[in-house]
């Protein structure tokens, strides 16, 4: 099992200092907003972040692109999060562009699939779609139950189930 802490835009910078402190002995990977991404460098943790701009193009405002996150020692980048898909209105097709990005620049691509209304239907469709296309590259596929994002209470026998 690997063990990825998101932290969304929580935090603000004094908490993200103690929280760093605190993560140190840990092997894991987690995901800070993106303006604290150098302050994780001592660690056993692994850094990832949270998105990765689809776009090939280096001048567009406000994105993140593959060759800023491999300067600052990402490994690993978040995809299609469910938020992202929902509020950001991201697609399978930026979905892709995102994760030829990672691989581009040699960051692991986090892809995340989840179910809705325990669709396993639409679990199948969101692999296939990655699979088809990228069936010989390494990507980590994590398995979000939309039920419990953002759940302080999640209900882990409906995970073991699955």
């Amino acid at each position: 099992m690997i063990l990825i802490l998101n932290n969304k835009s929580n935090l603000t910078y004094e908490e993200v200092k103690y929280y760093e402190k605190q993560l140190r002995k840990y092997n894991l990977i987690v995901l800070p907003a993106y303006c604290y991404l150098p302050l994780f460098k001592k660690g056993k943790y692994t850094v990832g972040s949270q998105d990765i701009s689809e776009f090939k193009e280096l001048n567009r405002t406000g994105e993140i692109n593959g060759k800023q996150l491999k300067s600052l020692n990402v490994k690993y980048s978040l995809i299609g999060h469910s938020e992202r898909r929902l509020y950001n209105k991201e697609d399978n097709i930026s979905i892709i562009n995102k994760i030829e990005r990672c691989l581009e620049n040699d960051i692991i691509p986090l892809y995340c699939i989840g179910d809705k209304e325990d669709s396993y239907d639409e679990l199948i469709k969101q692999i296939d779609v990655i699979e088809n296309r990228f069936n010989d590259k390494e990507i980590i596929y994590v398995y979000e139950p939309t039920n419990n994002i953002g759940n302080l209470s999640p209900n882990f026998d409906k995970i073991e189930d699955k």
